[in-house]
């Protein structure tokens, strides 16, 4: 809850961003990512999504008219470098690299969206508070969603991992 913090190599003291000294409108910060192409995501409770802008050292309030200011709870790079936003309340959202990150919004069975998990055959796995678990393919935009009525048990799902065998984990 006191900003964001970014400590350089051989520096002494950390550089902090905040509502006070940068584009935050919160200090809340949630997700970070930094993804293939050196891009700093970075979202917030209720302020949005930011990028950092390495070349002027800043942090940019991103794609605002398209996605307003949610609360972004967590933020993963799929293996096409498409960018997807998991949001408490406001979906879920995929910014496609080959469309310059323009956000589209999934069609999804649920609205909050806590943890993203990129499975080893493409599809994104999309947990929530209380809705279940979201399957996305990214190819041909299939969504299912998987609940305690297909033998979840529970259907909140803060995380979710892959392991080396194909195996699913799920807390």
């Amino acid at each position: 809850y006191g900003g964001l913090f970014m400590k350089r190599p051989g520096a002494g003291a950390f550089r902090k961003f905040s509502s006070e000294n940068s584009s935050l409108t919160t200090n809340n910060i949630y997700a970070v990512h930094n993804d293939s192409r050196n891009n700093l995501w970075v979202g917030t409770q209720y302020g949005g999504l930011y990028r950092y802008d390495y070349s002027k050292s800043r942090l940019e309030h991103f794609a605002q008219q398209q996605l307003g200011n949610p609360f972004i709870w967590d933020i993963h790079e799929d293996k096409a470098g498409d960018i997807w936003i998991a949001t408490y309340g406001d979906g879920l959202w995929r910014l496609r690299y080959s469309q310059s990150y323009l956000p589209e919004k999934i069609n999804a069975p649920a609205r909050c969206f806590v943890t993203l998990c990129e499975l080893s055959d493409g599809r994104i796995l999309a947990g929530t508070e209380k809705e279940g678990l979201v399957s996305v393919d990214p190819i041909t935009g299939n969504v299912e969603l998987v609940s305690t009525a297909e033998g979840l048990a529970d259907n909140t799902i803060y995380g979710i991992l892959q392991d080396d065998n194909g195996d699913i984990w799920i807390s």
